[in-house]
């Protein structure tokens, strides 16, 4: 046999094999993927994102008070009045709350906050200043 009889069944075994290799890659890929789930079933984690920010905001903090009370202290008047987990007290300081008032009653060293009143979504309670 002859160097170019060689290579050319060389080439050939070549081409066989990787023709091969391209047909069983290919098919376990397809394979793989059509037993797979499709991306937006439920089965993962419990996500939501048709939240809103403010929202979010305060599903972030859900089961930790103390935090929400920090969170709620940094946010401006504004965005204290846009979220649904604080309040302002007597428009001035943002605190955790809700409708109801304040949810702590004290300060951490235990003296009762006072206030007249406060606002819970740019809405007043208590004693509201007049317009």
């Amino acid at each position: 046999m002859t160097k170019t009889y060689k290579l050319i069944i060389g080439g050939f075994f070549i081409f066989l094999i990787s023709l091969f290799l391209f047909y069983y890659v290919s098919n376990n890929i397809i394979e793989r993927f059509s037993n797979s789930q499709p991306l937006n079933n439920n089965s993962g984690p419990d996500l939501d994102f048709s939240t809103n920010p403010s929202d979010s905001f305060c599903k972030s903090h859900e089961g930790a008070s103390d935090t929400l009370e920090k969170s709620c202290n940094n946010l401006t008047n504004n965005n204290c009045n846009s979220v649904s987990c604080c309040i302002s007290l007597n428009g001035s300081k943002c605190v955790a709350g809700k409708q109801n008032g304040p949810t702590f009653q004290t300060d951490p060293s235990g003296n009762k906050i006072n206030f007249d009143y406060y606002y819970y979504q740019n809405k007043c309670y208590g004693n509201c200043p007049s317009s």
